[in-house]
């Protein structure tokens, strides 16, 4: 009898070294956040519920003080895999920007719903301009000026005609040397500008062209992206936003 007692005490012992230890490897790795544990890892932050245990996404963001945000765009799929998907594809966007070559573009654009423009990293579903296929293609053909958003710091309306755009916003850097390039993800300069494009495109993959550093042509602005997204549309992946987004100091 004062054998198995003695068993049963050490049992006991060892199972609540065990849970200390459990538990500590937990706290470093998680915390509680309105009721729900937050697990990190390399691709971003998960929120696990704690009564259901079910695991559901929560874009993720790069934090380092002086680096740039990472926002993952959606937890379904890796960054390797949206590279593998998309990588020619928004080359192809690139290229008919950077050319200008609007009936190239028009044939990579969501043939329903179109292309719609955002700057400042921030998409305006009821503001920002949508243009279909069928507009983008002679998009350049006359010299109408367009309400592209509203002037940096004024709030005035932003009228330029398609070519000024593309020039000062669209395309003012050349994108296709980017050093930087987030397969699913959004990167943001330091800075505390929030971007939505992940609320407004959740179903949408994205690519983003990032300079960190600042424009040798253009003193005052220090860093700049530009972000692809696209949906799918009949089993290919189709453009249907492009959204330029600026260092703080140009907003």
């Amino acid at each position: 009898m004062r054998g198995w007692m003695e068993a049963l005490v050490m049992k006991k012992v060892a199972l609540t070294i065990t849970a200390i230890w459990i538990g500590l490897l937990l706290s470093s790795a998680t915390s509680v956040v309105d009721g729900r544990v937050e697990a990190r890892d390399m691709e971003g932050v998960y929120a696990v519920d704690a009564g259901t245990a079910k695991k559901c996404w929560n874009r993720g963001q790069e934090t380092r003080p002086g680096a740039p945000r990472v926002v993952t765009m959606s937890g379904r799929i890796t960054e390797s895999q949206a590279r593998k998907i998309l990588a020619r594809r928004a080359r192809e966007v690139l290229l008919a920007i950077k050319n200008r070559d609007m009936a190239k573009l028009a044939t990579l654009v969501q043939p329903s719903k179109g292309v719609r423009f955002s700057i400042y990293g921030n998409v305006s579903v009821e503001d920002d301009l949508v243009f279909t296929r069928n507009r983008i293609k002679d998009l350049f053909s006359n010299n109408q000026r367009y309400i592209w958003g509203k002037e940096a710091g004024s709030g005035d309306p932003m009228r330029l005609t398609a070519r000024q755009y593309f020039k000062l916003f669209a395309y003012y850097r050349d994108f296709l040397r980017a050093k930087e390039i987030g397969y699913n993800k959004v990167i943001i300069g330091p800075t505390t500008m929030r971007s939505n494009i992940g609320e407004v495109y959740p179903d949408a993959i994205a690519v983003t062209y990032h300079f960190s550093g600042p424009d040798p042509d253009v003193p005052g602005r220090e860093w700049k992206s530009l972000c692809l997204a696209f949906e799918m549309k009949n089993k290919i992946w189709c453009l249907r936003g492009i959204i330029e987004v600026v260092s703080q100091g140009e907003m």
